[in-house]
């Protein structure tokens, strides 16, 4: 009988299965949801209890304590412009800001930063007006001055009007208000309604020259003196009338500095407080140095009254009348 090698199953004792019965549950039958979350189904069936994370800041206060009538007002896209003026400081925030070559806008020289605000809409936008007449003489150096050295850049009224317009750029003029027009109303010529304009007359050592602006820029104009206000235009716009002759504006380039700083302003400043003086055509009589019953009750009378000149032109007296007169009656 042949040799035969047991097998490795061999070693080893069969394993007596046993059979044990479980019981298994079958899993409920479940329907598609609709795609809202317990939470939002809670908050719409029970509105009083959902939890208010407003957007915007809010101020608390009981129901006692309110008062009828609006508290506080935003206008997004208001009608009514904002009520800037030429030469106000203002403080502005901005979470953007970009390169004046990387814009649409027109270059306006020394500006090197452009930035588009929309307060009201970008809540990171904020424009501060300051009105306290603390922040008048704030920020009145003009832009590229340097203290002891004149203005580049700077021409006269009467170079600027014969060809200083002419193609160049960065042109600015130092000038005094003369004259400021009344408002007056035009239609447009297209049809396109009204437009309101006044004209300022300006001047110089040199020449005078009109400044006429338009519509909103009428209330910055209110504000000027005669005689007094200075501004420095930086590229102005020109344009000529029918008559031929030449006229500022304002446009998208231009910048205009009122009451600037400087020693060129200081010496405009004073050039037209002495034309002032020559052309005044009454002397004010000071008091403490002249006795006025003197001069109008005394032998020798320096003051008469209008209706004693009315006279003495019509009868005169052999002595001639270089005196000052007043218009009391």
């Amino acid at each position: 009988m042949p040799f035969t090698t047991p097998s490795i199953q061999s070693f080893y004792k069969p394993e007596v299965r046993v059979h044990t019965t479980t019981t298994t549950f079958a899993p409920p039958p479940t329907t598609p949801g609709d795609g809202f979350t317990e939470e939002e189904l809670a908050d719409t069936l029970d509105p009083s209890h959902r939890k208010w994370n407003p957007e915007r800041e809010y101020e608390e206060c009981g129901i006692g304590e309110l008062v009828p009538g609006p508290k506080a007002i935003k206008l997004y896209f208001a009608h009514n412009p904002y009520p800037l003026k030429l030469g106000q400081l203002l403080s502005i925030w901005t979470a953007f800001i970009s390169d004046t070559s990387k814009t649409e806008t027109p270059q306006i020289p020394s500006v090197t930063v452009h930035a588009n605000l929309f307060p009201g809409r970008v809540t990171s936008d904020h424009v501060l007006i300051h009105t306290t007449p603390s922040s008048d003489a704030i920020c009145r150096t003009p832009l590229g001055y340097k203290k002891g050295q004149p203005l580049s850049g700077l021409m006269t009224v009467k170079s600027y009007l014969d060809t200083g317009h002419d193609g160049v750029t960065g042109a600015k003029l130092l000038v005094c208000v003369k004259s400021i027009g009344g408002k007056k109303k035009i239609s447009r010529r297209n049809g396109g309604g009204e437009c309101e304009l006044a004209d300022v007359v300006l001047f110089d050592h040199t020449s005078e020259v009109r400044l006429t602006v338009w519509n909103e820029l009428i209330e910055s104009v209110k504000s000027w003196k005669a005689g007094e206000t200075v501004l420095l235009i930086s590229n102005p716009g020109f344009r000529v009338r029918a008559n031929r002759k030449g006229e500022l504006g304002i446009t998208a380039c231009t910048m205009v500095d009122v009451e600037p700083e400087g020693l060129d302003a200081e010496w405009l400043r004073r050039f037209a407080t002495g034309l002032t003086r020559k052309e005044s055509l009454c002397l004010k009589v000071p008091e403490g140095v002249w006795d006025i019953e003197a001069y109008e009750y005394g032998v020798t009378r320096m003051l008469f009254t209008l209706a004693e000149l009315d006279n003495w032109l019509v009868d005169p007296p052999q002595t001639s009348l270089s005196k000052l007169f007043t218009d009391d009656e």
